[in-house]
């Protein structure tokens, strides 16, 4: 599997086909389609018009999809370390 490299600018240069300075909810739920069921584009819509304006702008673009981000590595982590663990280490954590 090939890792592509996009800077989060582009990927909302990309998505941000009317060059606005925010994005609209139908250009973020078209631009994460594929990506993600559209219930689930509108709920990271949002998530990420924290100012409520009905629009997101690219701060607060970076901020969800950074988010994101920080959270799939904590998950990725906490995978490597259970993997790690032997048969016993669950009683022990129990106890």
């Amino acid at each position: 599997m090939q890792k592509m490299n996009y800077s989060l600018e582009d990927l909302y240069s990309q998505i941000n086909k009317t060059n606005a300075s925010d994005l609209t909810s139908v250009q973020f739920t078209e631009g994460f389609k594929g990506l993600l069921t559209e219930h689930e584009a509108i709920e990271l819509y949002n998530a990420a018009d924290y100012n409520r304006s009905g629009m997101v702008d690219y701060k607060e673009f970076l901020h969800v999809l950074i988010q994101i981000r920080v959270a799939l590595a904590l998950e990725a982590i906490e995978k490597a370390m259970d993997m790690q663990k032997g048969p016993g280490d669950a009683a022990k954590k129990f106890f």
